[in-house]
């Protein structure tokens, strides 16, 4: 081949790269068209639909469009709501990542029908080997026989991050209803979520059911139900489940995580704590014509291994380095579980094991040496425990850092994108910004402030705060007021 023909051959997919780019465009909901599923229509490859706040009663389907449809101001301010007519969003077009859905409240929907399930994925669908993003949602108070949260039918492999799945619910006799939060027949990566409350009380899968050869890391999971598996069920697959805190959640087996039928467990990294079955109130691996086995290490897990039920014909590798303490979480009764300074689970985990380099709020693996077990690395870090701020009502901030170190929050007038480079870290509050000491952090690790809303606070308002502690810079923190 010529070097001028190499020239070319390099230049031109360069070329189409940049005409796309120059064609791509924002779209904006209501502004310019004053429905989501209007602007999906008109958009083409590459374009963003931008949503401003508000409640969209709507069901949206992609048609198979390489678009992001992204919120302007965050979940706790937009809305679509499926309105008990079907699926919230559909998938059903072989869209991949470059097909994302970014920052919504996806609410009361209902479902699509499919081979297996009469209705699956009441929130969001994904069929005909659709494997969109899925990232930043609150995905609630959906219902389904399959999937009440999220489903992924066979050959789809959508990537689940960063969402809030709460408080949904599969319906059905047992053996016909499955994965209350997330139901998946192929092979996903579920990272970074935080999946609470959803129900298969007659089902198997609380929070998740797999039937695929999928990895899942750095989630917290926590007080979901089922008949089977009330944190996590599969059934005919290969699991990994590494950095996980699964905790407060219940089965009749298997109340953490149940492997029904011919599946290979592997669990590193995981805290497994108050969870409740009458048998296997941790793990359970059932049926003994189709076996499954258990590979665990470097885990904390309350009972040891007699939490472990394991059907006759099932085996167990019972790692050296598994502990039955208690993690020392910051306010479990209110599902903080960010780990205190002193947790058993700091610093003892498998570096090799860990999937991510960072945890499920993104802060960076091995932060005081050693990887930690579960979803939080204990670092220096700012969070609240609401998401969104409602005027009128107390919250509640807290700062994780050495014991010892001084503590100053920060509220900016705005956001420095990109952020400004300083000697303790990258600083995103713009000026003016308004500083306070909070003291100096005590033994546990936690510093804990409580403030009041206004009453007269504007809606869709953000507020972005920082936090040095010592002299190191926070993680930036955004609410919005709802």
């Amino acid at each position: 081949m010529s070097g001028k023909t190499r020239v070319l051959c390099s230049f031109v997919p360069l070329f189409f790269s940049l005409l796309f780019a120059a064609q791509a465009a924002e779209i904006h909901v209501p502004d310019d068209f004053p429905a989501i599923q209007d602007a999906i229509d008109a958009a083409a490859a590459g374009d963003v639909v931008l949503v401003a706040p508000g409640t969209y009663m709507e069901n949206i389907d992609f048609k198979g469009k390489a678009i992001a449809v992204r919120s302007e101001r965050g979940p706790g301010v937009t809305v679509i709501d499926g309105n008990q007519s079907g699926s919230v969003v559909v998938f059903k077009n072989g869209e991949d990542v470059d097909s994302i859905l970014d920052g919504f409240t996806i609410q009361h929907g209902t479902g699509s029908s499919t081979m297996f399930f009469d209705l699956a994925g009441g929130g969001v669908f994904c069929a005909q080997k659709a494997s969109p993003l899925i990232r930043n949602n609150r995905i609630r108070w959906n219902s389904a026989s399959g999937g009440g949260g999220i489903f992924a039918n066979t050959a789809c492999f959508p990537q689940i991050t960063d969402n809030l799945i709460c408080e949904n619910e599969v319906f059905g006799s047992t053996g016909l209803s499955a994965g209350g939060g997330i139901a998946c027949l192929s092979a996903l990566h579920i990272s970074r979520n935080v999946i609470s409350r959803n129900e298969a009380a007659d089902g198997v899968g609380g929070g998740i059911f797999s039937e695929g050869d999928s990895t899942i890391t750095d989630n917290i999971i926590c007080h979901n139900v089922a008949s089977d598996g009330g944190g996590i069920a599969c059934d005919l697959c290969t699991l990994v489940v590494v950095n996980n805190t699964i905790v407060g959640n219940s089965a009749l087996g298997g109340g953490g995580i149940s492997a029904i039928l011919d599946s290979s467990l592997t669990v590193a990294n995981t805290i497994l704590w108050a969870n409740s079955a009458w048998y296997g109130s941790a793990v359970s691996l059932g049926n003994t014509w189709q076996a499954s086995y258990l590979d665990m290490d470097y885990s904390d897990v309350e009972g040891g291994v007699g939490s472990i039920y394991l059907a006759q014909g099932c085996g167990m590798n019972w790692g050296a380095h598994n502990v039955d303490s208690d993690p020392l979480f910051v306010e479990p009764g209110r599902q903080d579980y960010h780990l205190t300074f002193y947790s058993p689970c700091k610093d003892v985990g498998d570096d090799g094991a860990a999937q991510s380099v960072v945890d499920f709020e993104g802060d960076p693996r091995s932060a005081f040496g050693r990887v930690d077990m579960g979803a939080d690395e204990f670092s220096c870090h700012l969070y609240c425990t609401a998401d969104s701020l409602v005027p009128g009502s107390m919250v509640d901030f807290k700062v994780a850092g050495e014991p010892g170190e001084p503590v100053t929050a920060g509220l900016g007038a705005g956001i420095l994108d990109p952020p400004r480079p300083t000697l303790f870290g990258d600083l995103f509050l713009a000026d003016p910004m308004v500083t306070f000491g909070l003291g100096f952090v005590p033994a546990r690790g936690i510093v804990a402030r409580t403030a009041f809303v206004p009453a007269g606070t504007p809606s869709f308002k953000q507020y972005p705060f920082q936090a040095l502690v010592g002299d190191e810079l926070s993680n930036l923190l955004v609410i919005t007021v709802e």
